[in-house]
This record gives C-alpha cells, structure tokens and sequence, in this order.
C-alpha cells in the first residue's frame, strides 16, 4: 500500500508539472521577422553533403503568435490581417545544450499547415543567455541522394516576451524537485533492501511455517519410499541384517540465508538486456550432538525460505532454527501378547523404547505371537509412534519334518 502512495505521489507532482505548462491558449506579440531559405546541398565531406542557407529578407511585419492547446493549433495572426495556422499533431519538450546558447529547454509542436497540408513546425527555445527565441518552420526538403532531410523555410520571429516566460526556471525547479524526491526514494530503498532480515523477529508467522517446512522435509527424508538419496535401512534391509534396528540421532543449529544474485533490465538504443530474478539461499549447518559428522540429512533435507516485505518492498531474509533434535528409529522386534501383557521374545529394541512399544502394543487387545514393525520419531518436538504387526504361523519342527520325509523315502 504504501508503494502505491509513492506512485501516486510521484504521478500527481509530474501531472502538475505538466498542467502548469498547458494552458488552453497563449499568445505573444511578434515585431519582425528574419528568413532564411534553403538553397542547395554542399559538399562538406568525402559524399557528405549539408544543406546550404541563404538570408533572404529581414522585415519588420508584425503580428501575434497565438498557441491554443485545447485546439491543437497554432497561427500566425499578422497586422495586414493574414492568417497562417497550422494543425499541429505532435508536442515535445526537450532539455539539451546548443553551442550558441548553452542550456537550452525547447517547446516543439510539429503539424501541418491547414491550407495547403504541408509540414510546418514551431519551436519555443528558453534559453539563460539570450532569453527566448522562437522560430518557425515551413516545408520539408528531402533529398534521398545527398541525405538531404530540412526545411524550405526558416523563420526566426522577434518575440518581444516569452510565450511560458518562467517555463525554464519552473520546470528545472520541479525537475530538480522531482530527482531529488526519486534520489532520496532510492536511497531510502538501498537501504531497506541491504539488510538480511531475522524472519523470527520480523515475520512470526512466516518462520512457523519455515519450521514446520522444515520438519516435513525430515520426516519425508526417513519415510518417503521415493527419496533415493536416504541412506536410512528400509525394513526389507533391518530384516536381512544382524542388528533389526536402526536409529538416527542428532542434533542441529541451523541457518539459512537469501542472497539476491537478481538483475535488473538493460536497454540503450539497439538492444534489451532482459532481467533475471535470481534469488539464493545459503545454509550453514552445525552438528551439536550426535555423529552425523557429514551432516549427510541435510543434503536432501534441506529447503528454501521466503522473502517478505518491509514498507513496500522485497527484502532478503534469514532464518535461524537452534536445536533442531532430530531422533528417529524404525525395528523389528517379535512379541508375545497374552492377557494385555507384552513380552519381547527376540530382537529386542532399544531400552528407552520398551514402554513405549509395550504401550502401543496393548492398544491393539491381540493375543498371540506376532513380529512388529515399528518406527518412533521425535522430531524439533513433534513425537509419534507407528506399530505394525504381522501374526506369527505356528511351524512345524524341522527335525520331525526330516524324519517324515526318510521314512516316506523308504516305501518308494
């Protein structure tokens, strides 16, 4: 909300710069006027050619130069009670240095002469060192072959005050009003964006969600069937292997932090540069306990955290998350469950894990022998406990199978 006053505030002094420049209808009294015509090309250079002038009269015919913005018009109103008015399609205003004049702010309206529909051009020049010059053009002149393209005529009228008399002055002071207001704006923006903000301290909510963010992508890296970077066994794995258990146990300090590699667009006269958005996160992880010497979950566990926004504009940000516990383990084990009593018969879990499995267990109010599955975890404090369980068929002793077995051998 707050950029959109800024754009607003801007938008509202250029529009007031402009209307103090616009008025419906100027005019300024004209005591002569000198002309000049244009004559040839000449050769200035190896095929470089220029237009040539030649002075043709200096007269004292007076009249008024009348501007109507609202018509779009401009006449040439003289004494004698002759009108020139042209329509003009196109105004421009132009700050640049001529080599007479120094600094120079042009007013220029080009069109077309209503009586004849040939181009016409009048152009306003404020200057500091010779006050205002005024000049009319008439007719184009274009010649292809010498790379000829100027007026037939030039008329520089002696204005006797200037149309916009304070227009150079007001329009530099609003200018220079308007780049300060844009340098301190950026200033102000330069120094917003160079800070690394704490998401804990100025964005609660966003870092609650930068830790729950945090713990799916732990949990998904022992639980997810599809993360093949996990080196965590499977059960398929426990069962095969002398140990049927296997747990994971560490403790972190992690931190994240977004740098902004992003880059603006370039453009100049021949081409554009398209921009990049190109925002990093850089993380730093430190072991506190444990013997992930590697930090080998974070390789595939680790994630991205947002950027937010302060007085109106994206800032870079940094999270930190201290003691992220991370305890899980996934076993087999085989019980016997009689009269809501749990016995571990074989493959016995980890001592700190019995009451809890024995308590799960006798959730389930099953009788018998069965081999289960289990996986408990206590991850940055969310805790859970998964049991499977699978009844164990009675087997027949080997030793009486192979004693069938001779006996049937010796009727054959």
């Amino acid at each position: 909300m707050k950029k959109i006053k800024r754009v607003l505030s801007l938008f509202m002094t250029l529009l007031l710069t402009n209307n103090l420049f616009s008025q419906d209808k100027n005019e300024v009294h004209f005591f002569g006027f000198r002309l000049s015509t244009y004559d040839m090309p000449v050769l200035v250079g190896v095929n470089e050619y220029k237009a040539y002038f030649k002075y043709s009269e200096d007269r004292r015919s007076q009249g008024r130069l009348i501007i109507d913005e609202k018509a779009k018009t401009f006449t040439i109103k003289w004494l004698s009670g002759e009108d020139w008015i042209a329509k003009f399609s196109k105004k421009q205003i132009k700050d640049g240095r001529e080599d007479l004049y120094g600094d120079v702010t042009k007013i220029i309206y080009e069109g077309k002469w209503v009586d004849d529909g040939n181009e016409c051009s009048l152009i306003l020049i404020k200057t500091n060192s010779s006050g205002c010059i005024t000049i009319l053009n008439s007719v184009k002149v274009v010649d292809k072959y010498y790379g000829i393209n100027t007026w037939k005529k030039i008329f520089m009228l002696g204005t006797s005050t200037c149309l916009y008399e304070d227009y150079g002055s007001s329009r530099y002071e609003k200018e220079q009003q308007i780049k300060a207001a844009e340098t301190k704006e950026k200033e102000r923006e330069n120094k917003i964006k160079s800070k690394i903000y704490d998401l804990e301290e100025y964005a609660p909510e966003a870092y609650k969600s930068t830790l729950n963010k945090q713990r799916e992508a732990i949990v998904k890296y022992f639980t997810s069937s599809s993360n093949i970077s996990s080196e965590f066994p499977s059960y398929n794995t426990l069962a095969s292997s002398e140990k049927k258990y296997a747990r994971f146990k560490n403790t972190y300090n992690v931190n994240y932090k977004l740098i902004n590699k992003s880059r603006e667009s370039v453009s100049n006269d021949y081409v554009v540069v398209a921009g990049l958005r190109d925002i990093r996160t850089l993380k730093q992880i430190k072991l506190v306990d444990g013997n992930d010497s590697k930090l080998k979950l974070f390789n595939s566990a680790s994630i991205s955290i947002p950027t937010i926004e302060i007085e109106g504009y994206e800032v870079m940000t940094e999270a930190n998350l201290k003691d992220v516990r991370v305890d899980f383990t996934r076993g087999l084990t085989e019980v016997k469950v009689k009269d809501n009593k749990v016995e571990f018969k074989k493959f016995l879990p980890e001592q700190d894990f019995h009451k809890i499995l024995i308590d799960e267990l006798k959730k389930k109010e099953a009788n018998g022998k069965y081999l289960v599955k289990y996986e408990i975890q206590d991850i940055m404090g969310d805790k859970s406990v998964n049991v499977e369980l699978e009844k164990k068929s009675k087997k027949v002793n080997s030793s009486w199978l192979l004693s069938g077995l001779l006996v049937g051998l010796l009727f054959l």
